[in-house]
């Protein structure tokens, strides 16, 4: 009987495999048909930018000049107004295209965000504190660039610095491109300060931790996460900025190098280590929910199993479907939904003001609750992890 047992119960999870790698072929091939449909129409004009070109009053009549960047000529009364452009970067949490009009003299009249998906109440500083009227009046040959001649948003500095690279591109594009003048490359250099700094020790001491298995060293260092990285800084790897990487859309890795040390380090870690070591050391939200549990002990509810492995499947199901809205409907805001960018940040969506709460109260009761049932970050880096445990096994084997 027993053997028995043992054999439909192998039957059975063999079954279950089997209905798993279906399920999982049927999501990635999905996506793959949602990507590519994605990166097809991303190289159109969108039919919207027509709506948008009619609501200016410089001009009244426009002619398509390039597609990469969108540029128009554009005209008013007959006579030749200038050029608008669609210069784009990646920002805090999606790519913010904005468009710039520019005569031809080569002075910018204007420049209006015509997308983004960034978290409303960061973008909304931008345009309340009136960030864009900081460009009217620059001129191709001088170039804009935050602290050089534009002054970031306090608490929107990401936004800014996107915002203003974006705009940097597309009126240096036109001056070569339409009027024969060569712009300034102000972003020749790469940023680096108190930020990157802060990154680098970061890694170092994750490095020196997980070496030598110094408990004591470690909770320092999820200490300095929560404190500097997060309380500090608010750095930490999003959804969207994976979405971003696979959609071609980088940041800009002059101004934006800080994430390019975090999404890097914690890859390299993966690579070299074999252990997703962002999530267990370096996440200042993972961070936080360890050290609330550690302090609070409150323990006393055990997430049996069974309960366990239903929850596992559920950051998965979130990040599909997250992936799916942004490429069907273009709306990467569906990617922000992780709640500590409000937690750090003090801003954020409706949709992240419930799941924080939420979060930081089953993590009193349950060690990393969000980390390990709804994060999808977590989720994404440990497809890399297990991708490289792959690699491996097939490079033993041979």
């Amino acid at each position: 009987m027993e053997v028995e047992c043992k054999t439909k119960k192998n039957e059975i999870n063999k079954e279950q495999k089997k209905i798993k790698k279906v399920i999982a072929w049927i999501a990635f091939v999905s996506l793959l048909v949602l990507y590519l449909h994605y990166m097809y129409q991303s190289h159109q004009i969108d039919e919207n930018v027509i709506d948008f070109l009619d609501t200016y009053e410089e001009f009244d009549s426009y002619e398509n000049v390039s597609n990469e960047p969108v540029t128009f000529k554009v005209q008013k009364d007959g006579s030749e107004v200038g050029y608008l452009v669609f210069g784009k970067e990646v920002g805090y949490q999606s790519t913010i295209i904005i468009a710039t009009l520019v005569d031809l003299d080569g002075i910018i009249i204007n420049s209006k965000t015509y997308s983004q998906d960034e978290t409303p109440s960061f973008y909304n500083k931008l345009i309340n504190k009136k960030f864009f009227d900081q460009f009217e009046g620059k001129s191709i040959s001088e170039g804009v660039k935050i602290n050089t001649n534009i002054d970031a948003i306090t608490r929107a500095t990401i936004s800014s610095n996107a915002a203003t690279k974006a705009i940097h591109e597309g009126i240096n594009y036109v001056g070569q491109t339409h009027l024969g003048k060569e712009g300034q490359n102000l972003y020749t250099g790469v940023n680096f300060g108190s930020m990157e700094i802060a990154i680098i020790i970061l890694l170092l001491l994750v490095i020196l931790a997980y070496k030598t298995k110094n408990k004591q060293l470690r909770t320092l260092v999820l200490i300095y996460s929560v404190i500097i990285i997060g309380f500090k800084f608010s750095l930490f790897i999003s959804y969207s900025l994976f979405f971003s990487f696979i959609t071609g859309n980088f940041p800009s890795f002059t101004s934006d190098l800080k994430r390019y040390l975090l999404f890097f380090g914690a890859l390299a870690f993966i690579l070299t280590t074999g252990k997703n070591l962002y999530c267990t050391y370096m996440c200042p939200f993972g961070a936080i929910q360890e050290l609330e549990n550690k302090f609070a002990k409150l323990n006393f509810f055990k997430v049996s199993p069974k309960t366990k492995k239903i929850l596992n499947v559920v950051p998965g199901f979130i990040a599909y479907f997250a992936l799916v809205i942004a490429f069907t409907t273009n709306q990467t805001g569906a990617l922000s939904y992780e709640p500590f960018s409000l937690l750090y940040g003090r801003v954020g969506l409706d949709i992240q003001w419930l799941l924080l709460p939420i979060t930081l109260f089953m993590g009193l009761i349950v060690m990393r609750f969000y980390c390990n049932f709804g994060c999808p970050v977590g989720f994404t880096l440990n497809i890399f992890l297990k991708a490289r445990r792959k690699v491996v096994s097939l490079w033993k084997r041979k």
